[in-house]
């Protein structure tokens, strides 16, 4: 939950930037909609009963009602800008993982540990592994065997996969995990052929790592997007149907009728 409003309000503050007169717009359509409807909504109470007092609890449910009225014009035009955000979010990620020794000596000891079981391990690890730090970029001279190269990929990206949803959960789910094993396949066969002795840099920090994991992040955040704002319009029609109900059948079921005192 945290990290889904982080990235409401990262969307919210990125719109107000790249955006200010818009954002500004919205902003005040947002409040005069907030005010129309609560003028609205003691509008309807009157029509059923002029002398009806609005207790607490309802003026809390108009507050609340109003408020989420003005908050959804703004954040409606602001949701365009989650894609570019999360995007943004998700390389600097990558990057401080990249950065962080434990993390990288984490996902390090996970791969070994997926490709002991595989006779693989031998065509790529040899039957020790390539002496680095744990504090340095994780490196791998590679042969040109498309079996081991795929089986590397795709263990290094399993571990991979599992230390970005532990750091970000949300964002983690749009993501290109399948695609990007591909990938780096491809990119560790490429660069065994042309640098034969050079080691494969195995960095999530990799720009080019980044743009394939992020392939598809517009387009499913869009989808997600959609839902959010349908949400939203759904939460702010059914308290505004609560409101008026409650409103109107207390305001009805409080009128008196008094007699006047001849007939």
């Amino acid at each position: 939950m945290w990290e889904f409003l982080k990235v409401i309000a990262g969307s919210c503050r990125l719109y107000a930037v790249e955006h200010t007169s818009q954002s500004l717009i919205s902003l005040a359509a947002g409040l005069a909609l907030a005010c129309l409807l609560g003028f609205g909504l003691f509008a309807w109470t009157r029509a059923f009963n002029r002398s009806y007092g609005i207790s607490r609890s309802q003026l809390a449910l108009v507050v609340i009602t109003c408020l989420v009225c003005a908050a959804s014009a703004p954040l409606w035009f602001a949701l365009n800008s989650t894609g570019k955000f999360g995007d943004a979010e998700v390389r600097a990620l990558l990057v401080s993982l990249s950065e962080d020794p434990a993390a990288m000596s984490e996902i390090r000891q996970q791969t070994y540990d997926a490709l002991s079981a595989d006779s693989a391990r031998k065509t790529i690890l040899g039957e020790e592994p390539q002496g680095h730090s744990d504090g340095e970029r994780w490196s791998f001279t590679m042969a040109p065997d498309d079996e081991s190269v795929l089986a590397l990929a795709d263990a290094y990206m399993n571990t991979l996969s599992a230390a970005m949803t532990e750091r970000s959960p949300l964002l983690s789910k749009f993501l290109s995990w399948n695609s990007a094993s591909g990938f780096l396949a491809a990119d560790i066969r490429l660069n065994s052929e042309k640098h034969p002795a050079q080691p494969y840099d195995l960095n999530p920090g990799r720009a080019a790592l980044a743009d394939i994991l992020t392939s598809d992040f517009l387009s499913q955040t869009q989808s997600a997007v959609l839902i959010l704002r349908a949400l939203v319009g759904a939460l702010l029609i059914g308290l505004t149907l609560i409101t008026l109900a409650w409103l109107g059948f207390a305001a009805y079921g409080d009128i008196h009728v008094h007699w006047p005192s001849r007939i």
